[in-house]
C-alpha cells in the first residue's frame, strides 16, 4: 500500500506510527492484477454469453432446415 497524503512514501511497519492518520491507496502492482483479473472474467462472460447464443439458436436453425427441406420437398 502507498500513502495517499505522502509523496513516493511506501506503507512500512516501520513508519506506520507517523502516518496512523493519513489515507493510504492498494499499490499499482496490485491494481494491476485486479485490473488483469477483471478483463479475465469479462473475456470468460462473453465466451459465455456467445455460447448461450449459440444454443439457443441451434433449435431455430434446425427448425429452419427443416422447414427448407420441407419447402424444396413439396416445390419439387
Amino acid at each position: 500500500m502507498d500513502y495517499l497524503d505522502c509523496t513516493n512514501c511506501e506503507l512500512s511497519s516501520l513508519c506506520l506510527a507517523h502516518h496512523k492518520d493519513h489515507l493510504t491507496i492498494q499499490s499499482k502492482e496490485r491494481e494491476r492484477e485486479f485490473l488483469l483479473r477483471k478483463v479475465e472474467l469479462q473475456k470468460q462472460a462473453m465466451r459465455f454469453r456467445k455460447e448461450q447464443q449459440l444454443m439457443w439458436l441451434q433449435p431455430w436453425n434446425l427448425r429452419k432446415q427443416t422447414m427448407e427441406k420441407a419447402t424444396m420437398l413439396i416445390t419439387s
